[in-house]
């Protein structure tokens, strides 16, 4: 309860009466590493063993101790990312807002009662082909704020978050509206191999994150890491979809993946091989059946991106 109350200057939990904050952080950052080295090692050797035998469930709980061994880090000064600044803390905010200067409204990717996964451009063709005729003054809005604010470009990409890869995945998805489309239902429910392929790399993700901090990975160690995660992650997941979607769908997916990878794992020398050979490689696109001559495309799509939704979960726990 203190450490949440520190870390959080009380609005959490209340910090103990007549206590000083600065002081109390300062006793909390002398004793960091001891924390860290009693709470990593125990909880990573539980996953697999009763009672955390749910992988997803296992998944969730050692991301919130990661979040507040994260938060122990940022408070003592020894995060492996640099101190961001007010600017960089409002970034997301500052960037959804583009989405209203577009003239794009919540509405046109869902519903209140209907969650649409994976409709990243739009819930339907009407929606998609609104978004993507004003996709570029949303992505001039959102170069705008990062262009902005001093070094948030290099903190976003040592997140994880590369705007320039997002930017070309979406209009590979605008140039395949179609196929987009008619692939948002079949893949509303993923089968138990994608969710297996998905629990999978979650599990890895987290516990990349709570080994970072244990060992204290410089940023290339991470992302050499995190990279291969990503990367076999797209072949497992490319071949659970292949069950039960279209090869047009899965190609798609796969593309658009291959593209939204951060620039850092697109060039990422020991991946080349598994990338430019395999996962990556055109012929895993399919688009000969997106785009079948003589016949207007009429496939189904994976656009489901729960995977990217929790790596960006992911991600922000660093």
């Amino acid at each position: 309860m203190t450490i949440d109350a520190v870390l959080t200057n009380g609005t959490i939990a209340p910090l103990p009466s007549n206590s000083n904050i600065m002081d109390l952080r300062k006793n909390l950052c002398g004793i960091r590493a001891q924390i860290i080295q009693c709470v990593v090692p125990p909880t990573l050797n539980m996953r697999g063993k009763p009672p955390c035998t749910d992988s997803a469930e296992f998944n969730f709980a050692e991301n919130q101790v990661v979040r507040r061994l994260t938060a122990l880090q940022n408070a003592c000064g020894a995060g492996v990312l640099p101190q961001a600044n007010s600017c960089m803390r409002m970034l997301d905010a500052n960037m959804q807002q583009c989405y209203t200067k577009a003239g794009l409204s919540p509405s046109m990717f869902g519903s209140n009662e209907t969650e649409i996964k994976g409709a990243i451009i739009g819930k339907d063709k009407e929606a998609a082909s609104r978004f993507c005729g004003v996709r570029n003054t949303l992505f001039s809005c959102m170069r705008n704020v990062i262009d902005s604010c001093e070094g948030a470009n290099e903190y976003m990409l040592l997140t994880g978050y590369d705007h320039a890869s997002m930017e070309a995945s979406i209009d590979l998805l605008c140039g395949d509206i179609d196929v987009y489309v008619e692939g948002l239902v079949c893949f509303q429910n993923p089968t138990d191999a994608v969710q297996k392929c998905l629990d999978s790399m979650s599990a890895s993700m987290v516990d990349l994150a709570a080994r970072q901090i244990q060992q204290n990975l410089d940023m290339t160690g991470f992302f050499s890491e995190y990279c291969k995660i990503r990367v076999d992650h797209l072949g497992c997941d490319m071949k659970a979809w292949k069950q039960s979607c279209s090869k047009a769908g899965v190609g798609l997916k796969n593309e658009f993946e291959c593209t939204m990878l951060p620039s850092t794992c697109q060039k990422n020398i020991n991946l080349q091989t598994m990338l430019k050979d395999n996962v990556c490689n055109t012929t895993s696109f399919y688009k000969e059946f997106r785009h079948p001559a003589g016949k207007n495309s009429a496939s189904q799509l994976s656009t489901v991106l729960a995977s990217v939704v929790t790596l960006l979960s992911m991600i922000l726990i660093l």
